[in-house]
Parts: structure tokens; C-alpha cells; sequence
């Protein structure tokens, strides 16, 4: 029975961190300290998630709520591992004051079955103050606490401290962010993460827009340094794709190595309206490409706008196709690996 409970517990923590990851990203989006970044403008808020691993399979999806002031929680999770959902959760908000809100989920696994509820404050920059989770599973009861604390100056904030508790374990540990630069806009350009363990890490952030200043994408990159000898031992890292209307489309994830050569793993966010998932299949529209010498062919039923990137982000080709097939001239790319993107939703990478 321990084994059962440490495993169900494992996987509560890695599908609440999951759900936790759209703050993260909606800092990301709009550069952390500035005031409200905790919080997505009604316009930017999206309606599902669908995430693949490089090898174009799906490993999870979610369709989300959001509180008064903009915060997304997931109404509906799924973890798939070869095409079967091994792990799955529902939520909904309990209550929402704005500033405060409380959020309770249920989750199904292989193994047994478990509830969360967590209450998370913010203060009026929409910056988290304190989040609480309590957490049920095989009648073992646990809780665990994170407190920020924010050190500003001229509207930006220098630095955060979080500590945190876990009545599992009794353990109580700490992690400092100090903010070293910023660019003309406000936004964070370069962090340094400190923890208990004496690990750190150093974090960088390019922002990329367009002729008219529109943000097209955000390259975020983190180098993890043991607490031996100072090595590096780990490095991950994010890019980010816009829409016009500048909301989240594609956020790919590469890790582990210095090269960074292929991502690991990416996700596409939506904006339909959905509202909720009759089957717990997020679709995605699906597009045929192949390559043959020089020219690229890709066939979909959409009229839709092609984008193709490098895998440093850089966009090589970008033209409107109508709904069918179209060939698209690649024989002054160099041999590399690209992603090919479509407007309605796709996402495939070939080798030339």
C-alpha cells in the first residue's frame, strides 16, 4: 500500500505542477515584473492545450477555466502514455473573490483515485502571494505551502524568495531569484536562481517582434550549475510563438544538452471557445507533407498561412496556401532539421 500511495501522490504533484505551468508561461508572455503578469487580458486567454513529444505524439491535453481576474486553471487534464490515458483530472473554482481564489480537483489513475483543493492569493500587481494545496489520496492526507516574498524598485521587482513546506515529508526548503537586467521594455532579460541545496541556475530571455513592434516569439534559456565544484550540468530551453493578436500559439521545450539541436517536446494552445471536452481528445487539424528534391509539399484541407522555421526560431518561408496542396521551394535551404507550421493548428518537422 505504501508503494501505491507514493506513487499516486507522484503523480498528483506532477499533474499540479502542470497546472501550475500557465502562470509561469503567462510571465513569460508579458515579461514577470511587470504590474497584473500573474493575470492573461480576456483577449489572450486560451481555451485548451495539447502537448506532443517529438516525435509528434500527444502526452497530455487540458481545456481550461479562468477566475475573475484571468488566471488559468484546468477544467479538464488527460496524460496519455501509447494512445491510453494513464492519468486524468476535473476541476472547477469553488470560489473567486479576484485577488483570491479557491480550485478543487479530482484525479483518476491506474492505480486509485485522489482530490486536491488549492487556495491561491495574489496582490494587486497579480503576482502570487501564497498557494496552499491539500491533497487526499488512499486516505493519506497531506498539505503543502509556498509564500513569496517581493523586493521592488522603480515598478520592477530585484528579486523573489519562496519558501516552501511539505507535510509529507516535513521538509522545508527555499529558492531566491534575483533579476539582474532588463531590456528598454521593462521585461527581464537576465535572472539568477538560487536554492537551498546550494544548486543554481542562470536564465536569459530574447524577445523578438515584428516591423511594427507585435512580439513574435520569446527564446528563454536556463543553465543549471551543480553545488560541488560549479558545473554545468543541465540545460534547458523554451521558444515561444505568437499570433498576430500576440496570444500563446506553440511553445516548444528542448533539454539536456548544450547543443540543443531537437526539442524534446512542445504544445499548442487553442483559442475556439471551447468550453469543455465531450471526448478526451483534444483534435488538432492534420496536414500531409512530404519532400521530394528541392520543393516541399504540403496538403490540408484549410486555406492557411505556412510558416517554416529553423531550429534557432528563425522563420525561412512563410506564404498563404489555399485549401488543397501546395509545393513550396526549399532547395535554398541548407540540410537541417525544420519545423513546418500551419496557422490552423499543426505542427510537423522534416529533415532536408
Amino acid at each position: 500500500m505504501k508503494n501505491l500511495n507514493t506513487r499516486s501522490v507522484r503523480n498528483v504533484l506532477v499533474a499540479f505542477g502542470t497546472l501550475l505551468m500557465p502562470l509561469l508561461t503567462a510571465n513569460a508572455q508579458t515579461g514577470y515584473p511587470q504590474s497584473g503578469d500573474g493575470f492573461y487580458a480576456p483577449d489572450k486567454q486560451f481555451t485548451s492545450s495539447a502537448a506532443y513529444d517529438n516525435q509528434n505524439v500527444r502526452t497530455d491535453s487540458s481545456t481550461y477555466l479562468w477566475t475573475k481576474n484571468g488566471y488559468p486553471v484546468s477544467k479538464e487534464y488527460y496524460n496519455w502514455d501509447n494512445g491510453q490515458i494513464v492519468y486524468s483530472m476535473k476541476g472547477e473554482i469553488v470560489s473567486d473573490t479576484g485577488n483570491e481564489f479557491t480550485y478543487d480537483l479530482t484525479s483518476t489513475s491506474e492505480v486509485d483515485n485522489g482530490t486536491t483543493r488549492m487556495e491561491m492569493s495574489f496582490d494587486n500587481n497579480g503576482d502570487p502571494i501564497k498557494a496552499v494545496t491539500t491533497t487526499t489520496v488512499t486516505g493519506l492526507v497531506y498539505s503543502s505551502e509556498m509564500d513569496y516574498q517581493y523586493w521592488r524598485s522603480n515598478n520592477r521587482i530585484d528579486s523573489i524568495m519562496v519558501t516552501m513546506s511539505n507535510s509529507l515529508t516535513n521538509d522545508k526548503s527555499w529558492a531566491k531569484t534575483i533579476f539582474k537586467t532588463y531590456d528598454s521594455a521593462g521585461r527581464p532579460t537576465r535572472m539568477e536562481h538560487f536554492q537551498d541545496t546550494g544548486d543554481y541556475s542562470i536564465e536569459t530571455d530574447a524577445y523578438f517582434t515584428d516591423s511594427s513592434g507585435k512580439l513574435q516569439r520569446i527564446e528563454n534559456q536556463e543553465d543549471s550549475y551543480d553545488s560541488y565544484g560549479g558545473n554545468l550540468y543541465w540545460v534547458t530551453k523554451d521558444i515561444t510563438y505568437f499570433d498576430s493578436k500576440e496570444r500563446m500559439q506553440i511553445d516548444y521545450y528542448y533539454d539536456g544538452n548544450e547543443s540543443l539541436t531537437d526539442y524534446s517536446s512542445y504544445s499548442v494552445y487553442h483559442y475556439d471557445q471551447l468550453t469543455g471536452l465531450k471526448s478526451p481528445v483534444l483534435s488538432v487539424p492534420s496536414a500531409i507533407i512530404s519532400l521530394s528534391n528541392d520543393w516541399l509539399s504540403v496538403k490540408s484541407s484549410k486555406m492557411e498561412t505556412i510558416t517554416i522555421y529553423s531550429l534557432s526560431g528563425t522563420v525561412v518561408y512563410t506564404g498563404a496556401k489555399t485549401s488543397g496542396e501546395i509545393q513550396i521551394p526549399v532547395g535554398n535551404l541548407p540540410q537541417s532539421i525544420y519545423i513546418v507550421r500551419g496557422s490552423s493548428g499543426w505542427v510537423k518537422k522534416i529533415s532536408k
